[in-house]
């Protein structure tokens, strides 16, 4: 079954009990394998009452609206998938750019900071508070 995990600063512990959420995808500056992250703030910084963070494990989908448009650093880990896009718009449409999984290809798999271009595919363009779902490609 697919899930999508979502993590909210300041209201984890409610979250846990509803949601299920486990504590690797809820670590600041963390993106467990399996998940695309993205973060409210630069540097992958998690403040209490931001939004903060989601982590998502489904193969494509949209991020949650308390962080859709909202996010300044995001980072792929897709676990058996080689790449994550991500784009300006629901429905994996509008622009992107790409990451490398840090699981599969171990290399230029984060951004912390969107605003000055981002992945390898990006650069130049700000993609600050301007992602809103995701793809992974490339899956074994």
């Amino acid at each position: 079954m697919r899930k999508s995990r979502v993590v909210i600063a300041g209201l984890l512990a409610a979250l846990a009990m509803g949601f299920g959420v486990s504590s690797a995808s809820a670590a600041p500056g963390v993106c467990s394998s399996g998940y695309s992250c993205v973060w409210y703030y630069s540097h992958y910084n998690t403040l209490v009452g931001s939004g903060a963070e989601s982590a998502v494990s489904l193969n494509s989908g949209n991020f949650p609206a308390a962080i859709a448009n909202k996010s300044n650093s995001a980072w792929a880990n897709g676990g058996s998938c080689n790449y994550t896009e991500f784009w300006t718009q629901y429905l994996q449409a509008g622009s992107k750019f790409t990451l490398y999984s840090q699981t599969r290809l171990g290399s230029n798999y984060r951004d912390p900071q969107l605003s000055n271009g981002a992945g390898f595919d990006g650069a130049g363009i700000n993609f600050a508070n301007d992602i809103a779902s995701y793809r992974f490609t490339g899956c074994a």
